[in-house]
C-alpha cells in the first residue's frame, strides 16, 4: 500500500495534479437559492461533490440538508504473519473480508443485526472465522480497530457505493441546487463511486 500511495502521488505530480491541502470545511446552504457553498477562502462553486466519509450526515445537518444516512461503530483486526494477494472475501455464512495490511492482512466481519459487540468479542468472532479459513497463524498477535462508517438507512440503497445528486434528490432528501453526496462503500474502492460521480456530472 505504501508503494501504491508513492506511485500515485509522483503520478499526480508529474503531470500537474496540486497537492490537496487537508482543511476544516463549513458547508452552507442559502434558504433562498438552495445553493451550497463552502466557507471562506473557499470560492463558490457551480457544483460541489461531498466526500467526508463518516463526517457527511454531520456536515448536511448542520447545513440543514436532510438526509437518509446514519452513522455507526465498525470493527477490524489486523493480524500479522499472513499474507493476501489481494482483497479477499468468504460467502459461506460469516462474509470475512480480508485485505493486505503491512506485515499482515486487515479482516472484517459484518456486524450482527446492525451492532458490534466489546472488543474483546469481536476479537473472538474474528479469530473463529480466521479458524474456519485455517488463516489464524499467531492468534495472539491479532489487534482491533474501531472506526466510523456512514450508511444509507434505506435497504433499497447500492451497498457499493452512493452518489446521490441532490438537484434532483430522492425521497427523504432536501433538494438543492449545486450538491452531489458521493459515499463509496465498505466493499470496495473509491474508483467506482468516483465513476459514478462523473457520470452525473457529465
Amino acid at each position: 500500500m505504501l508503494a501504491l500511495s508513492a506511485g500515485l502521488v509522483d503520478l499526480a505530480r508529474t503531470t500537474g495534479v496540486p497537492a490537496v491541502q487537508r482543511q476544516a470545511a463549513i458547508l452552507r446552504r442559502d434558504p433562498e437559492s438552495t445553493l451550497v457553498s463552502i466557507a471562506p477562502p473557499m470560492p463558490r462553486a457551480r457544483v460541489v461533490v461531498l466526500a467526508a466519509g463518516a463526517s457527511t450526515p454531520a456536515l448536511l445537518s448542520d447545513a440543514g440538508i436532510q438526509h437518509t444516512l446514519r452513522t455507526r461503530r465498525i470493527a477490524w483486526g489486523r493480524q500479522p504473519g499472513i499474507a493476501v494477494e489481494g482483497v479477499t472475501y468468504w460467502l459461506d455464512g460469516d462474509l470475512l473480508a480480508l485485505s493486505p495490511d503491512r506485515g499482515g492482512i486487515r479482516a472484517g466481519l459484518p456486524s450482527v443485526q446492525g451492532e458490534y459487540g466489546t472488543a474483546a468479542e469481536e476479537r473472538a468472532r474474528l479469530l473463529d472465522a480466521l479458524d474456519r479459513h485455517r488463516l489464524s497463524q499467531s492468534r495472539p498477535e491479532l489487534s482491533m480497530i474501531w472506526g466510523t462508517v456512514c450508511e444509507p438507512t434505506s435497504l433499497l440503497a447500492d451497498p457499493s457505493s452512493l452518489v446521490v445528486d441532490l438537484r434532483r434528490p430522492p425521497d427523504g432528501w432536501t433538494p438543492t441546487g449545486n450538491l452531489l453526496v458521493a459515499l463509496p462503500g465498505k466493499w470496495t474502492t473509491a474508483w467506482h463511486c468516483a465513476d459514478q460521480v462523473v457520470d452525473a456530472l457529465a
